[in-house]
């Protein structure tokens, strides 16, 4: 039944749902809205904060992955071996790893100078003189 949960949803699974009576006058900004059990697992809260949103979608989409390629072996008859997923967590560290890293500066390319020749000079010279 898992494997027909959408990637979207799995981020959710686990999540307490809120609301006026059992809030109870507490703030609602304590808790990471989207998030249930996911948010705990090891790749998301190894990352900072500011990304760890966007670490939750990509861990949520490979378990997907992991999960349906799961089913189809088991309902194949084949043997479980867990392949996929550890290679799907390989990825994502190493994805994980290049979004910390610090951007390289854009180089900035000057523009060539072009030398008018004598001619143009002359050329610019005689149209302002007949604009007059």
């Amino acid at each position: 039944e898992l494997a027909k949960i959408p990637a979207c949803n799995l981020q959710l699974l686990g999540k307490t749902k809120w609301t006026s009576a059992s809030r109870a006058g507490l703030a609602t900004q304590t808790r990471v809205q989207h998030a249930g059990y996911l948010m705990e697992c090891e790749l998301v809260t190894g990352v900072p904060s500011f990304l760890r949103m966007k670490a939750l979608k990509a861990v949520a989409g490979k378990l997907a992955l992991a999960v349906r390629a799961d089913y189809v072996n088991w309902e194949s008859g084949r043997e479980r071996s867990g392949e996929v997923g550890r290679r799907l967590f390989e990825e994502l560290k190493g994805k994980f790893g290049k979004w910390e890293e610090v951007d390289k500066g854009q180089v900035v390319k000057s523009l060539p100078k072009i030398v008018p020749s004598q001619m143009q000079l002359w050329n610019l010279l005689l149209q302002f003189s007949y604009d007059d």
